[in-house]
């Protein structure tokens, strides 16, 4: 997800944001062009140690934290230590003609389940290579957690939105 995805539509209050793809700014006939992050492994490695640390990855239904996933395991963490979360953040879409919410993502995922959730961005867990950005973003927004909690030690939540890759600042 972009990053007003991540802030505007929420994440859940224990989770890193370490984007797997870019958002290109390209606009196709039914989606967003996208392009994998090419630091994604080493954005990991520099956060979390491969050898203890368990890492549960989550997008918004599904398809990206898998591809996290397999990349954490290519990067080096042990694959009986990653995860993809299924039903992702947002769950599936309601495929059902005569229903209201017929094409809506209100089946299962983390926030239709009333898992914790917020909008906030809380700056530990941003993605450090768009802190700034997400800090000014912060500021202008109210307060709108929904159950805070903490993740268990060493466990890790991670999601591999997307964000517009013009808007990460270059080393």
């Amino acid at each position: 997800r972009t990053r007003p995805g991540y802030s505007l539509v929420g994440h859940p209050t224990v989770a890193c944001h370490i984007p797997f793809m870019f958002w290109t700014g390209k606009m196709g006939h039914k989606a967003f062009g996208l392009a994998v992050n090419p630091d994604f492994g080493q954005d990991l490695l520099a956060r979390f140690n491969p050898q203890t640390d368990t890492l549960v990855f989550m997008c918004r239904s599904g398809k990206r934290s898998c591809l996290a996933s397999e990349a954490a395991v290519k990067a080096g963490f042990k694959a009986d230590k990653v995860f993809s979360m299924l039903g992702g953040f947002e769950g599936d879409k309601v495929k059902c003609q005569v229903s209201a919410y017929n094409g809506k993502r209100m089946l299962g995922g983390w926030k239709n389940e009333g898992l914790p959730w917020t909008y906030k961005i809380d700056p530990k867990l941003a993605y450090q290579p768009d802190l700034p950005q997400q800090e000014t973003c912060q500021r202008s927004k109210a307060d709108t957690d929904r159950s805070p909690g903490l993740a268990p030690r060493g466990i890790y939540l991670i999601l591999p939105r997307m964000l517009h890759e013009a808007s990460i600042p270059k080393a």
